[in-house]
């Protein structure tokens, strides 16, 4: 295979599968490339390591290519999102349910009101926007099992 046919203009609908369009990541690659890597230096259930995993692109490929993956990385959040796009998630119909009712009321204005002085985010998000996803985060913690939490905390991150 030529490098033309490896790395050859690749379009959004051929890159937008498994669970990589899941987040934006800086500095996010294309999935064909780490795919293509893998399948031609490793064999199956071969050991594939990302010392710097990113948003997880060469994991999800290497799970996909059916070969054991591990990715470390310094920023919190490329851990968690690695780890929601990487695992496997398992629902009922009610937690699914329960997730598109999330109540959108402030029931409890002042507690998110308060929560919502300790961010400094006014150059992301202004009042009226910020305290709806405070207040999505907090039903997030409080009613869902870590790896649904981590699923929805990743989908709340790319807003």
């Amino acid at each position: 295979m030529s490098k033309k046919t490896i790395f050859r203009r690749i379009g959004e609908e051929e890159t937008n599968y498994a669970t990589h369009h899941l987040y934006r990541y800086p500095g996010q690659f294309v999935p064909q490339i780490p795919g293509f890597l893998i399948e031609k230096f490793s064999k199956k259930y071969d050991v594939v390591l990302d010392p710097f995993c990113g948003s997880g692109t060469t994991l999800v490929e290497a799970n996909l290519l059916h070969r054991n993956s591990y990715g470390t990385d310094v920023h919190p959040i490329a851990r968690l999102v690695t780890k929601v796009k990487t695992r496997k998630i398992s629902m009922s119909n009610d937690e699914l349910i329960t997730i598109t009712n999330i109540n959108p009321d402030f029931d409890d204005f002042d507690e998110i009101a308060e929560e919502c002085k300790k961010f400094e985010y006014s150059y992301l998000f202004n009042r009226e926007n910020l305290m709806p996803l405070l207040k999505l985060r907090k039903e997030i913690y409080e009613n869902y099992t870590d790896d649904i939490r981590n699923f929805l905390l990743v989908c709340l991150l790319s807003i």
